[in-house]
């Protein structure tokens, strides 16, 4: 898929250059000295990848589901992704809400410094992905939310987070 800042090496090899680097809620400089923070959960929170790269696996997805063939997941793994599973409201990993027809696949990622969202309109194949670096980022994230989706053309009303 061309995912080069993408890895679960923990801890992060020295190679790599321009780690995002943890803040608390003041906005001061934590896990010091090497400035991030790892977790020693490998699934939950062991992937380091750039929001480049995370929609380059995201639009994969997308483009799969559409043609139902991929060189990376499934049809079928992919179609179980983005359903409910029975008496939930997740697929295999992300939350799943529909409206009117419409299906919107979305996830928050959040520990002590680092907070992310990804938000798929998914028939309109519009989205969003947003990774901070602090304390405080779901607030930035709250923020920027209405702006995506006025500049994707989502309608708030049918498609609200």
């Amino acid at each position: 898929m061309g995912l080069n800042r993408s890895t679960f090496e923990n801890p992060i090899p020295n190679s790599y250059q321009n780690i995002a680097k943890a803040h608390n809620e003041l906005g001061e400089p934590v896990a010091l000295p090497r400035g991030y923070q790892t977790m020693p959960e490998m699934a939950a929170s062991g992937l380091w990848i750039s929001t480049g790269d995370f929609t380059k696996l995201l639009l994969n997805l997308i483009e799969t589901d559409n043609s139902s063939s991929s060189n990376y997941l499934s049809y079928n793994s992919i179609n179980e992704m983005i359903n409910q599973h029975k008496n939930s409201k997740h697929g295999l990993g992300p939350y799943i809400a529909f409206h009117e027809g419409h299906t919107k696949v979305m996830h928050y990622g959040s520990n002590e410094s680092y907070k992310a969202i990804f938000t798929l309109f998914w028939e309109e194949g519009k989205g969003y992905v947003v990774f901070t670096n602090g304390s405080n980022g779901t607030k930035f994230i709250d923020e920027l939310k209405p702006v995506f989706r006025q500049h994707l053309g989502i309608d708030e009303k049918k498609n609200e987070d």
